[in-house]
């Protein structure tokens, strides 16, 4: 999933944001039930790498991404794997995520 949001901040103010909404951010995944647990993340420089862990009753999978911010942009990539695309599709997931992240970074 790739999904890429242009804002009208600086490069320092939209890594503050990212870093302080990227739990907003993975809470918006449309996934009714799926619980979030585990979650990590570290930056490297102005790119953020991420991992969490996305269970729905008994079935448990990890996912991981980044987030790249340069002076006019936000991207994110993540690898969704394919038991979480039986409950959600990748399109309502890069819609949730480009809405919450356009909201964050208005």
């Amino acid at each position: 999933m790739h999904v890429t949001v242009v804002h009208n901040k600086s490069q320092e103010d939209a890594m503050k944001i990212v870093d302080q909404s990227i739990d907003n951010l993975i809470r918006s995944i449309p996934a009714g039930s799926l619980k979030i647990l585990d979650e990590e993340r570290t930056w490297n420089g102005p790119t953020m790498s991420f991992s969490f862990k996305g269970r729905k009753g008994i079935f448990v999978t990890t996912i991981r991404g980044t987030v790249a911010v340069t002076d006019k942009d936000v991207t994110v990539d993540a690898q969704i794997p394919g038991i979480i695309k039986t409950f959600v599709s990748d399109q309502a997931i890069s819609d949730a995520l480009e809405a919450k992240a356009r909201e964050i970074l208005a």
